[in-house]
């Protein structure tokens, strides 16, 4: 379609049919640039995590810290993986937008995320050679119809889905949810419970893996899969996702 027809048409059917806010429902103004899914309150409201971070863990500090700056808790606690980042703080609207995603399986929100991962970048991770979204057992995908993690891996890198390979890590233990679990909990709850498809394991070794999940609460479910993972001698594992929960 010639480009001055297509401008045409979209504006008229903007006109017909007003684009809405996918979080409050609000019409949004027209014409809206592409990713614009949101209204200006709603996007006013996500907050980006933002430098300085944790080298390690990837939360912002409230404070100032130099670059390369290690929180407490990291400087304690074992990690498997060397680096996790997020783009955003796991609040409104971006924690009722995965809510709705993953329990009501509204992919009308995948092209947004795939805006915000292209306006916010994360330049630090380095350029994956493999790319594990964080799995589901196969009770809770048969249950769900998706999992959550493979659709914002496929939204983050829609130029390299040959490099996503959701076959090689997989749950083989149907845990109970982590939501209201402690930190101990969580790490508890979760330890082997994930396994390598041995069919696919020597493809981790020597490669830059990069783990994709949707949300960074303790760190328990990708730290596990990292620790997986790790024995199949993989050059680096480092870990994205699309939120984390704040801390204080």
């Amino acid at each position: 379609m010639d480009i001055g027809i297509k401008t045409l048409y979209s504006g008229a059917m903007d006109l017909l049919f007003p684009p809405v806010c996918l979080a409050c429902g609000n019409t949004i103004a027209s014409p809206a640039p592409p990713g614009k899914l949101l209204c200006d309150s709603c996007n006013q409201d996500i907050d980006t995590v933002n430098n300085p971070l944790c080298s390690c863990c990837g939360q912002a500090f409230s404070h100032s810290a130099s670059t390369g700056h290690t929180c407490g808790f990291c400087l304690t606690h074992k990690w498997y993986f060397t680096k996790a980042r997020a783009l955003v703080h796991y609040e409104e609207p971006i924690k009722a937008a995965i809510h709705s995603l993953k329990y009501r399986g509204k992919t009308a929100w995948l092209p947004f995320f795939t805006y915000l991962y292209k306006k916010i970048g994360l330049p630090d991770l380095s350029e994956p050679d493999i790319i594990l979204p964080v799995p589901l057992h196969k009770n809770k995908l048969k249950e769900r119809g998706f999992n959550q993690a493979q659709l914002l891996a496929k939204a983050f890198f829609p130029k390299q889905k040959n490099k996503i390979l959701p076959d090689i890590l997989i749950k083989i233990k149907d845990t109970e949810a982590q939501t209201g679990k402690t930190g101990m909990a969580r790490r508890v709850n979760v330890t082997g419970c994930f396994g390598v498809n041995q069919k696919h394991a020597p493809l981790l070794t020597g490669k830059t893996v990069l783990l994709v999940d949707d949300v960074f609460t303790t760190g328990a479910t990708v730290n596990e899969c990292a620790r997986t993972i790790q024995k199949h001698h993989p050059k680096d594992i480092q870990v994205l996702t699309l939120a984390r929960v704040k801390t204080s």
